[in-house]
């Protein structure tokens, strides 16, 4: 992340606080979390994982209601919340098509609320456009499924949310992200960043 914010934002390095004036909103910069975070011990189990769950390496044939994954070339030992947070990410930024920074913002500080991986995730119906609503129910059954596997080995959220926070980091440096996008997911970064604190 460093290597590529020294490339293509260098603020990101020095600056303290990154704004969205859109927001009215001001965090601390997420490199500097990302750094405090890599340096925190944290408990985390390790398991075989797929390494790329993404749109692409989900096949689904709705007539049959048959689902393959497919390219297991990342397939491998890792983190045992990586495909599930690396689905959520996915989810986020590439699947929802939204350009609302303050809904998107007030979705993402309600997916990061709970303590524990099982916790409800309760919004009220309505209150955000459909497509966001989608995203928020994908990510709580995603969550769901989570909280059955890691069971009984995790059950705070944070792990969940660290594994997050590195697939944010990572989703960053993705050359395909218009500026848009990045700006979206720097900001799950800084609010990301601040639940960790």
């Amino acid at each position: 992340l460093k290597k590529w914010a020294e490339h293509n934002q260098p603020t990101l390095i020095y600056e303290p606080i990154i704004s969205f004036p859109e927001l009215d909103h001001s965090f601390e910069n997420p490199l500097m979390q990302f750094m405090h975070i890599g340096r925190s011990a944290h408990q985390a189990y390790e398991s075989i994982s797929h390494g790329d769950l993404n749109s692409t390496n989900i096949l689904v044939d709705a007539g049959k209601y048959e689902t393959w994954l497919i390219d297991y070339y990342q397939t491998g030992l890792n983190h045992q919340l990586t495909d599930f947070t690396k689905l959520e990410s996915v989810i986020k930024f590439e699947l929802l098509d939204n350009q609302n920074l303050k809904s998107l913002l007030d979705a993402e500080q309600i997916l990061i609320r709970p303590e524990l991986l099982s916790d409800p995730i309760d919004y009220q119906k309505g209150t955000f456009p459909l497509e966001i609503e989608k995203m928020i129910d994908s990510v709580k059954t995603i969550r769901t499924i989570a909280s059955q596997y890691s069971q009984p080995l995790l059950t705070q959220a944070i792990p969940y949310y660290i594994s997050l926070f590195y697939q944010y980091a990572n989703a960053l440096t993705f050359k395909s992200n218009d500026e848009h996008k990045k700006r979206l997911i720097l900001l799950f970064l800084c609010v990301l960043g601040e639940r960790l604190k």
